[in-house]
Formats: structure tokens, C-alpha cells, sequence
């Protein structure tokens, strides 16, 4: 039996909202097509770009009890650790929570107007991750949702 996909509609909320997803995945853990152990947190890479946006992503995930981790297009990067976001047979396969270089921008955002990718540019990147691998982690996507359905409800009635 296949589970829903719980991580789109927040992803587009998210979209819609303002904040600029660049990576995401659901949280999973299950015997893979190698016959080893897998498992990976919800999570979802972003750029922010306004400021209010951003406090706010923070506050969410603060209280919900996210790894969020920072990450400065304008500096080399975090100074806090990747966290590991999908393990194989217990051993780490993937991290988030760095900065990504030039050429990674311009392979996301291919044709992308001068002005928006100067935007994008200097903006600041965000790795929000759920603390627990395999479905327990998908908490994460309701606690987005709810972040991007305020964040419009606020829009529409400032």
C-alpha cells in the first residue's frame, strides 16, 4: 500500500507564500532495493528572502521542535554541524545544512532574470529538518502548512 503524499501541498503553500524551496524529502524508513535499512527525515530546503518571512519560519520550527539550520549566502557558510537527513544501514548517506556554491544556484535557476537571481543570491538558505527519521518525521509538513496558511492570512487581511 502506498502512503499519501503529505509533503506537496505545504511545498506549494510554502511556494505560494514567498519562501523558495529548493530541496525537499518525506520521511521514510524501509528495507531498500539493496535489501539494506533506510531511513530519512522529512525536510525541506529553502531560500527566504523578506525578513518577516524569515523570523517567522524560525518561530515555527523553534517551536515545534525542528533542526532549522541558518545558512548566509553571504558568508562560507553555517557554523553549526550538517545534520544527517538519510542513513543506509545505519550509516549517514546524506546531509543538509550547507551553503550552496554558484554553480548549484545556477543549475536550480537556469534563465533566471538578473534582478530575481540577485534576490535569490542574498537571500538566506534555511535546512528545516524533523528530528525523527521514517514517518514520525512528517509532523514537519503540517507544521509548514500552518506556517504558509498564516502567513497568507495575515497577507490578506493586513
Amino acid at each position: 500500500m502506498r502512503r499519501p503524499n503529505t509533503w506537496c501541498p505545504p511545498l506549494a503553500a510554502l511556494c505560494r507564500a514567498g519562501y523558495i524551496t529548493t530541496q525537499s524529502q518525506p520521511g521514510l524508513a524501509g528495507t531498500g532495493v539493496d535489501g539494506q535499512w533506510w531511513q530519512q527525515r522529512a525536510m525541506v530546503d529553502m531560500v527566504v528572502t523578506d525578513a518577516v518571512a524569515l523570523a517567522r519560519l524560525l518561530d515555527a520550527g523553534a517551536e515545534a521542535g525542528m533542526l532549522v539550520r541558518v545558512i548566509d549566502y553571504g558568508c562560507e557558510g553555517s557554523l553549526e554541524p550538517l545534520v544527517t537527513v538519510t542513513t543506509c544501514a545505519g550509516h549517514a548517506t546524506a546531509w543538509t545544512g550547507r551553503r550552496i556554491g554558484p554553480q548549484d544556484m545556477a543549475r536550480q535557476w537556469p534563465g533566471l532574470a538578473p534582478c530575481l537571481y540577485d534576490q535569490v543570491a542574498h537571500g538566506t538558505y534555511v535546512s528545516v529538518v524533523a528530528p525523527e527519521y521514517g514517518h514520525a518525521g512528517e509532523r514537519l509538513w503540517p507544521v509548514l502548512l500552518d506556517l504558509a496558511s498564516s502567513l497568507r492570512r495575515h497577507d490578506t487581511h493586513a
